[in-house]
């Protein structure tokens, strides 16, 4: 499973489980449509940094980062080169 597919399924099992999986694309804006809202994002923000081994609470993060899959991906990669391990 890809690391997209993963968020996906985790955004949707944990937070939008009505939401059809095929619609949360990796460009979906999961903040402005709904999907999570600040409480998730601090949520979610402690399950990336168990499951990938990051620590985010040591990096630069902005709302923006948790917006898309994408943007996720692309935070999680980043984090993971530098060597921000938790």
């Amino acid at each position: 499973m890809s690391l997209c597919d993963e968020l996906r399924t985790h955004l949707r099992t944990v937070y939008a489980p009505d939401v059809p999986l095929e619609q949360i694309t990796d460009d979906l804006d999961v903040l402005h449509n709904g999907v999570i809202d600040s409480l998730g994002v601090l949520r979610l923000m402690a399950w990336l940094d168990q499951r990938y081994d990051i620590a985010l609470s040591n990096a630069d993060v902005t709302l923006d980062d948790f917006r898309t899959i994408s943007s996720m991906t692309a935070l999680i990669e980043r984090e993971k080169s530098a060597g921000r391990h938790s």
